[in-house]
Protein backbone atom coordinates (compact mmCIF):
# COMPACT_ATOMS: atom_id res chain seq x y z
CA UNK A 1 0.00 0.00 0.00
CA UNK A 2 1.05 3.77 -0.48
CA UNK A 3 1.71 6.15 1.99
CA UNK A 4 -0.23 9.21 1.92
CA UNK A 5 0.87 11.10 4.91
CA UNK A 6 3.07 10.33 7.75
CA UNK A 7 2.27 11.58 11.33
CA UNK A 8 3.22 11.82 15.12
CA UNK A 9 0.24 9.75 17.40
CA UNK A 10 -1.52 12.57 19.32
CA UNK A 11 0.08 13.32 22.41
CA UNK A 12 3.57 11.62 21.64
CA UNK A 13 6.21 13.72 22.72
CA UNK A 14 8.41 14.12 19.53
CA UNK A 15 10.72 16.82 20.99
CA UNK A 16 10.36 18.55 17.45
CA UNK A 17 11.17 15.01 15.58
CA UNK A 18 9.26 15.52 12.18
CA UNK A 19 8.04 12.01 11.57
CA UNK A 20 8.45 11.65 7.81
CA UNK A 21 12.16 12.30 8.57
CA UNK A 22 11.98 9.54 11.45
CA UNK A 23 10.02 7.21 9.60
CA UNK A 24 12.61 7.27 6.43
CA UNK A 25 15.18 6.84 8.26
CA UNK A 26 13.52 3.82 10.24
CA UNK A 27 13.46 2.84 6.61
CA UNK A 28 16.36 3.23 5.63
CA UNK A 29 17.66 1.12 8.76
CA UNK A 30 15.09 -1.70 8.20
CA UNK A 31 16.56 -1.93 4.26
CA UNK A 32 20.44 -2.27 6.31
CA UNK A 33 19.42 -4.87 8.37
CA UNK A 34 17.75 -7.53 6.11
CA UNK A 35 14.53 -5.66 5.71
CA UNK A 36 13.81 -5.86 10.24
CA UNK A 37 13.38 -3.55 12.50
CA UNK A 38 13.70 -3.65 16.22
CA UNK A 39 13.93 -1.38 19.16
CA UNK A 40 17.46 -2.33 19.95
CA UNK A 41 18.75 -1.31 16.60
CA UNK A 42 16.74 2.08 16.64
CA UNK A 43 18.46 2.64 19.99
CA UNK A 44 21.71 2.28 19.06
CA UNK A 45 21.37 4.02 16.05
CA UNK A 46 20.01 6.96 17.69
CA UNK A 47 22.95 7.08 20.00
CA UNK A 48 24.69 9.15 17.41
CA UNK A 49 24.11 13.62 18.06
CA UNK A 50 23.67 13.58 14.05
CA UNK A 51 20.97 10.92 13.81
CA UNK A 52 17.26 11.62 12.99
CA UNK A 53 16.07 9.90 15.83
CA UNK A 54 18.30 11.10 18.54
CA UNK A 55 16.17 13.84 20.42
CA UNK A 56 13.18 10.92 20.55
CA UNK A 57 15.44 9.47 23.26
CA UNK A 58 16.39 10.52 27.01
CA UNK A 59 20.34 10.38 27.40
CA UNK A 60 21.00 11.05 30.42
CA UNK A 61 20.89 7.52 32.43
CA UNK A 62 19.53 9.05 35.94
CA UNK A 63 16.61 10.56 34.15
CA UNK A 64 16.49 7.70 31.83
CA UNK A 65 16.25 5.41 34.97
CA UNK A 66 13.40 6.89 36.73
CA UNK A 67 11.16 7.54 33.91
CA UNK A 68 11.64 3.88 33.07
CA UNK A 69 10.88 3.24 36.71
CA UNK A 70 7.77 5.37 36.67
CA UNK A 71 6.57 3.27 33.22
CA UNK A 72 7.25 0.23 35.19
CA UNK A 73 4.51 1.86 38.11
CA UNK A 74 2.18 2.38 35.42
CA UNK A 75 2.59 -0.71 34.09
CA UNK A 76 1.81 -2.30 37.39
CA UNK A 77 -1.37 -0.19 38.02
CA UNK A 78 -2.57 -1.26 34.22
CA UNK A 79 -1.87 -5.06 35.21
CA UNK A 80 -3.73 -5.79 37.93
CA UNK A 81 -7.26 -7.18 37.80
CA UNK A 82 -10.11 -7.76 39.38
CA UNK A 83 -13.13 -9.91 39.28
CA UNK A 84 -15.89 -9.49 41.36
CA UNK A 85 -18.30 -11.56 43.21
CA UNK A 86 -21.89 -9.81 41.16
CA UNK A 87 -21.49 -9.36 37.68
CA UNK A 88 -19.44 -11.09 34.68
CA UNK A 89 -16.71 -13.26 35.71
CA UNK A 90 -14.24 -11.74 33.30
CA UNK A 91 -11.09 -10.60 34.79
CA UNK A 92 -10.66 -6.21 34.37
CA UNK A 93 -8.45 -4.06 35.38
CA UNK A 94 -8.29 -2.75 38.87
CA UNK A 95 -7.35 0.75 38.25
CA UNK A 96 -8.60 2.91 35.60
CA UNK A 97 -6.85 6.47 34.95
CA UNK A 98 -9.15 9.25 36.23
CA UNK A 99 -6.96 12.45 35.65
CA UNK A 100 -4.09 13.64 34.17
CA UNK A 101 -2.88 17.04 36.24
CA UNK A 102 -0.34 19.54 35.42
CA UNK A 103 2.02 20.37 38.05
CA UNK A 104 2.98 23.50 37.28
CA UNK A 105 4.74 23.96 33.39
CA UNK A 106 6.65 20.51 34.30
CA UNK A 107 5.31 16.82 33.22
CA UNK A 108 1.83 15.72 33.45
CA UNK A 109 0.95 13.72 36.37
CA UNK A 110 -1.09 10.74 35.75
CA UNK A 111 -3.63 9.54 38.37
CA UNK A 112 -5.63 6.56 39.22
CA UNK A 113 -8.82 5.33 40.88
CA UNK A 114 -9.93 1.76 41.34
CA UNK A 115 -13.00 1.24 38.86
CA UNK A 116 -15.74 1.28 41.20
CA UNK A 117 -14.42 4.84 42.01
CA UNK A 118 -13.96 6.02 38.43
CA UNK A 119 -17.53 4.15 37.31
CA UNK A 120 -18.85 6.32 40.24
CA UNK A 121 -17.84 9.88 38.54
CA UNK A 122 -20.33 10.55 35.92
CA UNK A 123 -17.50 13.00 33.92
CA UNK A 124 -14.83 10.00 34.56
CA UNK A 125 -17.50 7.37 33.46
CA UNK A 126 -18.00 9.48 30.48
CA UNK A 127 -14.25 9.77 29.76
CA UNK A 128 -13.90 5.87 30.14
CA UNK A 129 -16.49 5.65 27.64
CA UNK A 130 -15.59 7.96 25.10
CA UNK A 131 -11.56 6.19 25.19
CA UNK A 132 -13.26 2.89 24.74
CA UNK A 133 -15.14 4.15 21.80
CA UNK A 134 -11.29 5.61 20.69
CA UNK A 135 -9.74 2.51 20.93
CA UNK A 136 -12.33 0.19 19.63
CA UNK A 137 -11.80 2.51 16.39
CA UNK A 138 -7.98 2.91 16.42
CA UNK A 139 -8.35 -1.18 16.22
CA UNK A 140 -11.26 -0.89 13.43
CA UNK A 141 -9.13 1.57 11.08
CA UNK A 142 -5.71 -0.82 12.34
CA UNK A 143 -7.55 -3.75 10.89
CA UNK A 144 -9.99 -2.65 8.09
CA UNK A 145 -8.14 -3.63 5.35
CA UNK A 146 -7.68 -7.42 6.50
CA UNK A 147 -11.03 -9.63 4.61
CA UNK A 148 -11.46 -11.75 7.68
CA UNK A 149 -12.04 -8.80 9.58
CA UNK A 150 -14.83 -6.55 7.29
CA UNK A 151 -17.98 -8.23 9.06
CA UNK A 152 -16.69 -7.29 12.36
CA UNK A 153 -15.64 -3.87 11.06
CA UNK A 154 -19.15 -3.51 9.72
CA UNK A 155 -20.78 -4.25 12.90
CA UNK A 156 -18.26 -1.78 15.25
CA UNK A 157 -19.22 0.56 12.35
CA UNK A 158 -22.84 0.00 13.49
CA UNK A 159 -22.75 0.11 17.35
CA UNK A 160 -20.40 3.28 17.12
CA UNK A 161 -22.88 4.89 15.13
CA UNK A 162 -25.43 3.84 17.98
CA UNK A 163 -23.62 5.18 20.46
CA UNK A 164 -22.83 8.78 19.31
CA UNK A 165 -26.63 9.18 18.08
Amino acid sequence: MEVENVRWRDRFPSNGVDPVKAYQEILRLKAQNNNSVSPELLVESARSADSTLNRLFTWDDTEAAKNYRVQQAATILRSIEVIYVSGPKNPMRAFEIVQNKRRGDAKTVTLYATVEEACADPDVHARLVSEAVRGLMAWRNRYQNLNEMRQLVRIIDKVVDELVA
